[in-house]
């Protein structure tokens, strides 16, 4: 293809993301002026808001977000404003600030050297001012914080694994800095970060000792050491430093936080009931009547409440532990066709979440987006439909168009250009499909938007990554002669 069609086509697909991140980043603007002195009615920010009131965490939602809701009440205090105010403009700072870091560390990584700031800021306002990530940054709620968090660690981590010749240290450290804020935050989220920094840290080796090998060289200790002490500290953060702030949650008996535990809004209590002759004898016979009770009222989180607080006084922690471990292996074995049919399609629809986030009504079955979004029309309902269709319409477009070039440049453009497509297409398809199950298997069996942050929002780097290259940089500054390098 001749270098005047690609000019075009390019200039076309730039334009147009240049069109809809215009439009959706002043629509979100304007929805924002009208929410920032409003907290959106979700269930778990009140929660959050009674922590932050009584200093406290329950073992399962962690103390970092109640220490930030409650430096926010304290600056409403000071200034006397509401502390939504202080609250939206903190996370809107962090939550952009690291979504443009992670987006350069992305795209430094795939290009090989650091990319025109452009670019970057681009896919940051599609990424940032995206309606369903958008709505978390005005919420009282952890999740757009972690997904800052989350994407500015893959960024890092993943321009670690792509270097080999130069010092990778300050990558890998500001990555286990992002993971130990994580750890304090929002349980889920820091293992889905532990596990794709786990793979990304294998893949950085095995790239790292095929080129040791290759150059006779001997390997840097702290490449190998740095990950693996990190990791470890930031996992002893998220298992005593949580334990030794938390208070007692009811009759002076505390709350113990296993992974047994926490996968039972997954496996066990859509099924509790109807798998109850399947568990052990002494289970039954000293199942109490609260439990019954909740298996009959269909409580899909009731374990955070009363359930498991009550097992624990009965049973103590681990022996608590132990049944929950039985009830999820039992539950399994007795429903393993309906959750792998379940698990399946939230995973699909999570990989392919900014096609299945367009549509108005889910099509994999139970859904608590429409509440949520319903939560966005309080104010302003016309500007909010507005809003929101074309947060929902014009990302995944963006996206089609973004891939469809790349796919479009690509014959004539040599085999080293193939070649780096396919690698860099097989290594983000592959973290979509990672984050997007590593989260629904600590989730309620529900098609939830909030779990589909991440690998939703990796579509846009993965589009760029297919037209954003070293030789091609002067390709988006279309009606100049002059190079990239001469621009800047």
């Amino acid at each position: 293809m001749s270098k005047s069609v690609k000019e075009k086509i390019i200039a076309i697909v730039y334009g147009t993301v240049h069109g809809v991140v215009l439009l959706q980043t002043v629509l979100a603007i304007i929805w924002a002026v009208w929410q920032f002195t409003t907290v959106q009615a979700f269930d778990e920010s009140r929660v959050y808001l009674s922590m932050a009131e009584g200093m406290y965490a329950d073992g399962f939602r962690l103390i970092g977000y109640p220490l930030l809701l409650r430096l926010c009440m304290w600056l409403g205090t000071v200034f006397k404003a509401p502390f939504s105010v202080f609250l939206y403009l903190l996370q809107l700072i962090i939550v952009n600030y690291l979504t443009d870091r992670g987006m350069s560390a992305f795209l430094r990584g795939v290009v090989g050297r650091k990319v025109s700031s452009r670019h970057a800021g681009v896919l940051t306002a599609l990424v940032v001012t995206n309606p369903f990530v958008w709505q978390m940054i005005f919420a009282a709620l952890p999740d757009a914080l972690c997904f800052g968090l989350t994407f500015y660690l893959l960024g890092n981590m993943f321009l670690w694994m792509k270097k080999k010749e130069e010092s990778t240290t300050a990558f890998a450290i500001v990555s286990l800095v992002a993971l130990l804020l994580l750890s304090v935050l929002q349980r889920k989220a820091f293992w889905v970060a532990l596990t794709s920094m786990a793979i990304l840290v294998m893949i950085g080796w095995i790239r790292s000792a095929k080129q040791y090998a290759k150059d006779k060289t001997k390997p840097r200790a702290s490449r190998f050491v740095i990950p693996i002490v990190g990791a470890l500290i930031c996992l002893a953060s998220a298992v005593f430093v949580n334990e030794a702030i938390r208070e007692n949650t009811i009759k002076g008996e505390t709350m113990h936080y296993s992974l047994s535990a926490d996968a039972m809004k997954r496996f066990v209590y859509p099924n509790l009931y109807d798998a109850y002759p399947n568990y052990t004898e002494e289970f039954k016979e000293q199942m109490p009547d609260y439990i019954i009770q909740t298996m009959n009222g269909g409580g899909i989180e009731y374990y955070y409440n009363s359930m498991g607080i009550m097992m624990e006084i009965r049973w103590g922690g681990r022996k608590t532990t132990q049944l929950c471990r039985m009830l999820n292996f039992r539950t399994v074995l007795s429903h393993k066709q309906t959750w792998i049919k379940s698990t399946a399609k939230e995973w699909f629809a999570g990989v392919f979440s900014p096609f299945v986030l367009s549509k108005r009504t889910y099509p994999f079955g139970d859904s608590v987006n429409p509440l949520y979004l319903n939560l966005m029309w309080k104010k302003a309902p016309s500007l909010t439909l507005l809003y929101v269709n074309v947060g929902r319409w014009g990302f995944p477009v963006c996206i089609m168009l973004l891939l469809l070039c790349g796919l479009i440049c690509l014959p004539g453009s040599g085999k080293e250009r193939i070649k780096h497509s396919l690698k860099h297409s097989i290594f983000f398809i592959g973290l979509i499909m990672q984050t997007a199950l590593s989260t629904i298997l600590l989730s309620v069996p529900l098609f939830d938007f909030r779990n589909c942050l991440l690998p939703c929002m990796l579509w846009a780097v993965w589009g760029m990554s297919m037209i954003i290259f070293e030789k091609d940089e002067e390709l988006f500054f279309i009606g100049k002669e002059a190079k990239w390098e001469k621009q800047h």
